[in-house]
């Protein structure tokens, strides 16, 4: 799903994902064809270039091979059907979905939205990676009893470690001070609002709630890199694409983690709150075995 400025310190990270990033989508008739590249068509029902189109069209083409590669997914011709980017004006982005909004993949799996201003920023391929992978995710879900099971935590930890990754690659498209809040928030959030992030059914879905947003970006980053350092999971992007495609293909979330990851849901999840319970008056060993610091530029 995504990338979505920055009002809120706990929206922080959901702005940088792109919230909303699960909507359904509608083709709106003002919508004019900027340009065709591959399986992809650039549209735009505002005052948008032709050549801005055409610069996009390449930046996200590159975005999808890159997310491609990380995931490694299974031959599937859904990964190359039809797919429509609707470039629109702030504007609008920002009466529709609000001013925190950069960007937004519908559940679909068949188009998404970023700001037309985003075209010529730095900001702009991490962005696309982010809402990219979303559009993967949603095509290896392939069906709704799918994109229902997994909750958004696991979704958004996608998304934002493919940020991560796409900065990792191309340092110079990166602001670590877009990160700088994340060990903060980390030492501040209480054990009973991680539990509720993980087992909540209000959070399961609740990407688009402004008061859960934050948290559950936050979390599902955070599982991620507890996978990555405290169970040495190295390749865990890579292993969430198996999670995707193994709930598309009929199991459980639970089931195709533990089938994904090596180890269950419920255990990971257990040590996650302990950990946090522990470190109450230590926050500082919570950020311990990732790389939050790293990403902040402040290790």
């Amino acid at each position: 799903m995504s990338s979505v400025a920055y009002t809120r310190v706990l929206a922080l990270i959901a702005v940088i994902a792109g919230i909303p990033g699960s909507l359904e989508a509608k083709d709106d008739p003002a919508d004019r064809v900027l340009c065709r590249e591959g399986f992809l068509q650039v549209t735009s029902p505002d005052p948008v270039s032709a050549g801005e189109g055409r610069r996009v069209a390449r930046l996200a083409l590159e975005a999808w091979k890159f997310d491609e590669a990380e995931m490694q997914w299974k031959p599937s011709p859904d990964m190359r059907r039809p797919l429509t980017l609707c470039l629109l004006s702030d504007e609008r982005v920002e009466q529709k979905w609000g001013k925190g909004t950069r960007a937004a993949a519908y559940k679909g799996g068949n188009r998404f939205m970023m700001r037309a201003s985003l075209v010529d920023d730095p900001s702009g391929p991490k962005t696309l990676a982010h809402e990219l992978g979303h559009v993967q995710s949603y095509r290896a879900l392939r069906n709704d009893r799918a994109k229902n099971e997994v909750p958004d935590y696991f979704l958004e930890g996608h998304g934002l470690s493919l940020n991560r990754l796409w900065n990792a690659q191309h340092p110079e498209s990166d602001d670590p001070s877009g990160w700088t809040s994340q060990p903060k928030m980390i030492r501040s959030i209480s054990p009973d609002e991680v539990k509720r992030v993980y087992t909540d059914e209000s959070f399961r879905h609740g990407e688009q709630d402004p008061k859960r947003s934050g948290k559950i970006h936050l979390m599902g980053l955070y599982l991620v890199e507890y996978l990555y350092g405290h169970h040495q999971i190295k390749d865990v992007v890579t292993r969430m694409g198996r999670v995707f495609e193994e709930v598309g293909g009929g199991k459980s979330y639970p089931a195709a983690f533990r089938s994904a990851m090596g180890v269950s849901l419920d255990k990971v999840i257990a040590e996650i709150v302990d950990l946090f319970e522990a470190t109450t008056s230590t926050p500082e060993k919570r950020l311990e075995g990732t790389r939050f610091l790293k990403w902040a530029g402040k290790s």
